[in-house]
């Protein structure tokens, strides 16, 4: 657990994923299993993080669905005369 912590400090990596949400629910108990860890450039470009109600996996947990914009800017380049 703390080398994982290390790791998220050294590479500014940070938790997409809300605390309160629930992926594994037993009688008294609620956990959250997945954990969704992106630098701070992909988490300006998240467009969702949500439970993913239309995935049947056959598992005792939810899954989960992260959305990111990925799309690339093109940039008009002036050519210049030397």
């Amino acid at each position: 657990m703390n080398e994982m912590i290390e790791i998220m400090k050294q590479h500014s990596l940070q938790l997409i994923l809300l605390l309160s949400m629930i992926m594994y629910r037993a009688r008294f108990v609620k956990i959250t299993l997945n954990l969704i860890f992106v630098s701070q450039n992909l988490k300006n470009s998240q467009i969702a993080c949500n439970v993913a109600n239309d995935m049947n996996n056959d598992s005792n947990h939810l899954s989960m669905r992260t959305v990111l914009n990925l799309s690339v800017t093109s940039k008009e380049i002036k050519q210049t005369r030397i």
